[in-house]
């Protein structure tokens, strides 16, 4: 278990330097849902025993009174942890509901959507497996990862957002081996460019017209926000030039396609989760659908720093932030990179389309 740094201003802890999360202590009620005994195993470093909680909710069923419920904690010389390890092991048991092949394939995806797609932490990195060669193999089999399908990506974009302007724009087009006639592009530019500033539409009152009107990250200030993705194509006659396994790609970017949000690499849920359209992709690609991207084609991460974006106030259920004018800032400046994307986009997908008879 970390140690809280000293600095009582600090909001990071010692070790991992990770920002304290939580405030109403819910999240830990969660694994009660899933069985009625809970065996908890932690130590710190170098400590010589290791720590065991054990609640069983049958006997406290029994018990008449809060007082009475039985709570077990006790030390011992470390078994499960080695004298040199640290960490906390959580044992649930009695199961509530008899898992099937499905929960376990749809709890493997969650735990993967807790990972950042594009950039890792050493210190977090949700891991799923099962106990039994036999049952992982035919329960996890052909559950596609991130890993599997990066590579059938057509178009990856990269962009750093401060104040008013984009810091750094890019953007690159990648070809399959299998397409000889396309070539690679890439679009690069930076701040001093006169497409760096961000702006929305605005109704103007007196001519009724839509005008630019500046997004400034910085009032209020979320920091630097950094919004990266890739883009595929689902076409049948361009998954055709190369991708094998053409329904496992298609699923997987049914179940896992969106823009995810993380502060720290920590995610913010629900977004990106299947259903939650939250930068409302799917529904301007109906007005619109050969300009417009939807969610079941791009798989991309915002991220921001969590100290500096304190303005984004995540709600009470941990879905999602309040709407305030710091979300509302951040809603336009991705909306308005989205839209640059989809420009060069729509370039590439006509040469694509004009060489390889690709459709919309």
């Amino acid at each position: 278990k970390e140690v809280l740094a000293q600095n009582q201003s600090s909001k990071r802890t010692a070790k991992f330097k990770r920002m304290r999360l939580g405030e109403k202590g819910i999240g830990r009620l969660g694994v009660h849902r899933l069985g009625r005994r809970i065996e908890l195993i932690t130590k710190v470093e170098n400590a010589d025993y290791e720590t065991i909680l054990e609640i069983d909710w049958d006997k406290a069923d029994a018990a008449s009174m809060i007082e009475d419920i039985p709570l077990k904690i006790t030390k011992r010389s470390p078994l499960f942890f080695q004298q040199n390890e640290s960490g906390t092991y959580i044992k649930i048991s009695a199961l509530r509901v008899a898992w099937s092949r499905k929960m376990a394939r749809d709890c493997a995806r969650t735990i993967s959507a807790l990972n950042s797609p594009f950039e890792t932490s050493d210190s977090f990195n949700g891991l799923f497996s099962i106990d039994g060669d036999d049952k992982e193999k035919s329960w996890l089999k052909g559950l596609l990862a991130f890993d599997d399908i990066k590579d059938w990506k057509l178009i990856s974009f990269n962009r750093s957002m401060q104040g008013k302007k984009i810091q750094k724009f890019h953007y690159q087009f990648t070809p399959w081996a299998t397409m000889p006639k396309l070539r690679p592009r890439s679009v690069c530019w930076n701040a001093s460019d006169a497409l760096s500033r961000i702006v929305r539409k605005r109704q103007d009152d007196d001519s009724r017209k839509k005008l630019d009107e500046d997004v400034d990250l910085s009032t209020p200030d979320i920091g630097i926000v950094r919004f990266k993705g890739i883009i595929f194509d689902r076409d049948s006659r361009t998954l055709s030039l190369g991708v094998q396994d053409k329904a496992g790609l298609k699923e997987y970017l049914d179940i896992n396609g969106g823009v995810r949000v993380f502060r720290d690499n920590m995610r913010v849920l629900d977004y990106g989760e299947p259903g939650n359209d939250w930068l409302d992709l799917n529904s301007r690609r109906v007005n619109r659908p050969g300009v417009h991207i939807s969610n079941n084609v791009i798989i991309a991460a915002v991220y921001l720093n969590r100290e500096s974006s304190n303005c984004l106030v995540e709600k009470a259920n941990r879905e999602g932030f309040l709407e305030n004018a710091a979300y509302d800032n951040l809603y336009s400046a991705l909306e308005f990179c989205l839209q640059r994307v989809e420009m060069e986009r729509r370039a590439d997908k006509d040469i694509l389309r004009k060489n390889y008879g690709a459709e919309e």
